[in-house]
């Protein structure tokens, strides 16, 4: 049966977050140095030293944010493709599509696996105590069951949730709705400590409505873990606010950047204006370039499906109807990024910091 909760805490909490967004939260900055599983070391060597940009709103949760090639081309400035003459041409995420998308996504979690924040929560890779929910439709990208494997050799169980808004009386105009109970076999509900949440983040709506079904059949874990290479400010701290009520810790996993998002949806998900929601502020590499990367503004994605999931026709029509609405267009923008060539980038010592595992793969190009 489907379950939905029509005076959802979402509604509550969302307004009151508007209001916090425009208190500044701490704010540090590090590298880790991160191991990479054989399976990518051919071309991306044993490990990888990461940007990470950690963002604590309370003694109880928090957001670490990793700078990688392949977090920069999912939700960040962008990355180096072979175009269909092969040779390499810079694009901002937008236009990385399909498989290759889908495994730099994969790579990018893997290495939010290895952070020194998941790896210091014990119970987090305990599969008596822990459960991971992928979202459909696009939580199983994340590839987060393989990737706690990769790094603690744990294999927790792991379910999938159909679950989507529908239209509704409330100045969101829609709300949440989980469309078929989700199958928990394999989940030790009576003692779960750790629950693992996958699915880009833009209102945190959906994430609140999967809590809350948890909360309905009394299973509230101690621990949230958000697993969201797409995530917005808003919608993580909309999660970690309702955790906060009560009483659970909260931990947010994203790539690049925690990207801006407008009311009323709260689904338009621009590149921040704001250098402390970035894990590498375009300030750190400006004057290794000839400017900032002209277009940044934009939203790094248009139909998050279409993009990762459908084909390249759908996406692209789907990616110039926004960009017209905003005054440019996919060969606009494409324009504006041409500038920054290969030669350029190696030049100043940027090139591999953009140069993603899924080109690294096409072009057969070890590190």
């Amino acid at each position: 049966m489907p379950y939905s909760k029509e005076n959802s805490c979402f509604f509550e909490i969302a307004p009151k977050v508007e209001e916090l967004l425009l208190q500044e939260t701490l704010i540090t900055r590090s590298q880790e140095v991160l191991p990479t599983h054989p399976l990518y070391e051919p071309f991306i060597g044993p490990e990888i030293t990461a940007e990470v940009l950690t963002t604590e709103f309370s003694s109880t949760g928090s957001i670490t944010t990793i700078s990688t090639p392949e977090a920069e081309i999912i939700s960040g400035l962008g990355g180096f493709v072979p175009n269909t003459s092969g040779e390499l041409v810079f694009i901002p995420p937008r236009f990385h599509l399909g498989p290759p998308a889908q495994i730099d996504m994969a790579v990018a979690t893997h290495h939010l696996a290895q952070t020194s924040r998941l790896k210091n929560l014990q119970l987090s890779t305990d599969s008596q105590q822990s459960g991971i929910v992928m979202f459909t439709r696009e939580g199983h990208l994340t590839d987060w069951q393989r990737a706690i494997y990769f790094a603690t050799g744990q294999s927790l169980p792991t379910t999938l949730v159909t679950i989507s808004h529908q239209d509704a009386d409330n100045s969101f105009t829609r709300q949440a709705v989980i469309r078929a109970q989700p199958n928990l076999e394999g989940f030790n509900l009576g003692k779960l400590n750790v629950l693992h949440l996958c699915d880009p983040v833009a209102s945190g709506m959906q994430q609140i409505a999967v809590l809350e079904y948890f909360e309905s059949i009394n299973s509230l874990p101690k621990q949230v873990i958000i697993i969201a290479p797409m995530a917005t400010r808003f919608g993580m701290s909309v999660i970690e606010c309702w955790c906060r009520e009560r009483q659970i810790n909260f931990l947010g996993l994203t790539c690049a950047t925690l990207l801006d998002s407008y009311p009323p949806l709260f689904y338009y998900s621009p590149y921040p204006k704001s250098a402390s929601q970035i894990a590498r502020p375009i300030a750190e590499i400006a004057d290794q370039v000839l400017s900032v990367f002209p277009e940044t503004r934009g939203c790094i994605r248009c139909n998050w499906t279409a993009s990762l999931m459908g084909n390249p026709e759908l996406a692209l029509s789907q990616s110039e109807e926004e960009l017209k609405n905003l005054g440019t267009s996919n060969t606009e923008l494409r324009q504006s990024y041409s500038w920054f060539t290969p030669q350029m980038a190696k030049e100043v010592g940027l090139l591999d910091s953009y140069l993603p595992f899924s080109t690294r793969l096409a072009l057969r190009r070890p590190s």
